[in-house]
């Protein structure tokens, strides 16, 4: 095995290249689009602050909505919206039926030390375990599901309240780059496709809600502007605006919100099936991969931990390597045993054949890039 010699990487990642000096594409990537990031810092605030004024001067109930997860990223974007630029915010959270205990509590304490409304979507469970069931047989992974849910809860609230400023704790430029083969998000065409081939037998109510054409357009050209057109309901990537570095992050969400970590581990935190997720089925794909490997190929490049630091605890991941903790419990929640989850599995990379293709991919690609 093989790693890039800047991230800790391995060559074993799907779409991964090495060049003729070890350097990934990913790494390539990311010094032609951030390179001179911080030389700009003051000019992305001074945008950013343009957005605030904006969103105020629209006079609705809410300035901004914050999906709220519980973690790390997502509180320390309500923190900046409400504590230092004293937006009026509604928080917005997905009760996908695997929230930690942490997440719940981290999520009432930075609602409460913000000042923010909230607003919780959570669909019939019983519904939820079904339908990813049925993702797990028909497509081989289930977190399509919960990535659905958020996306169609943020378009349906946003709409209901007529919120003028999405803001987000995800960035390109701060986080691990999950590949096709292992993750796919809530893009709806792929939802319906697997619906479409596989009828579920049940109502999946409001994970069908999408964005308006309307609001897709809007979308569309304030990308292409690169943010001078600013009409409609604007979305906005706060890492792309501001210093992402978590040392700085973690200390202040644990002073000024209240926010709390588990034991083992700081990442993901908001949800009871990731350990097992990355378990059962990235690492099955992908044996070389640990469940730090891209976040921390991912801070090597932002300058936050050093090659060496990673590496470290890489291979001490990949020695102490066994069966989440969290596995019985999902499984038992799930109404399926380990048998069957490794059969799901062990079908290789069927959700492929749902993903979007063509022009319209080509292009939101683009547009994700700017």
């Amino acid at each position: 095995m093989n790693r890039c010699t800047i991230c800790v990487t391995p060559d074993s990642y799907p779409g991964l290249t090495l060049n003729t000096d070890g350097v990934c594409n990913h790494c390539e990537e990311y010094f032609k689009l951030y390179g001179d990031w911080r030389s700009s810092k003051a000019e992305r605030k001074a945008s950013f602050e343009k957005f605030v004024t904006i969103a105020k001067r629209r006079s609705r109930s809410y300035d901004a909505l914050v999906p709220l997860s519980g973690g790390k990223d997502s509180t320390y974007v309500l923190y900046l919206a409400s504590k230092v630029y004293k937006l009026r915010v509604l928080c917005y959270t997905f009760d996908n039926g695997f929230q930690s205990d942490v997440a719940k509590e981290n999520i009432r304490a930075a609602a409460h030390a913000s000042g923010a409304d909230l607003v919780t979507y959570r669909p019939n469970p019983d519904m939820m375990m079904s339908l990813y069931r049925h993702f797990l047989k028909h497509a081989g992974m289930f977190c399509p599901v919960c990535m659905r849910g958020i996306t169609a809860g943020e378009f349906m609230i946003s709409d209901t309240f007529d919120v003028p400023l999405v803001l987000k704790g995800t960035s390109r430029r701060t986080e691990e780059r999950l590949a096709p083969e292992i993750f796919q998000d809530g893009n709806i065409s792929f939802f319906r496709k697997v619906l479409k081939q596989h009828p579920f037998d049940g109502n999946v109510g409001a994970l069908l809600y999408d964005r308006s054409l309307w609001g897709k357009l809007q979308r569309g050209m304030f990308l292409l502007s690169r943010g001078r057109l600013r009409t409609g309901r604007i979305d906005l990537y706060m890492p792309d605006y501001f210093e992402w570095n978590y040392a700085e992050i973690f200390r202040v969400i644990s002073q000024e919100m209240g926010w709390k970590r588990l034991p083992d581990r700081d990442e993901h935190i908001d949800c009871i099936a990731e350990p097992l997720v990355h378990y059962y089925i990235r690492e099955q794909k992908i044996p070389e991969l640990t469940q730090s490997t891209l976040r921390y190929s991912a801070e090597i490049r932002d300058g936050q931990m050093t090659r060496e630091d990673a590496l470290r605890i890489v291979e001490q991941e990949r020695q102490e390597r066994k069966s989440p903790k969290e596995t019985t419990p999902v499984l038992e929640r799930l109404g399926i045993t380990e048998e069957a989850l490794a059969t799901c599995v062990d079908h290789g990379v069927r959700h492929a054949q749902f993903q979007p293709s063509g022009l319209v991919t080509k292009i939101r690609a683009r547009l994700r890039q700017l």
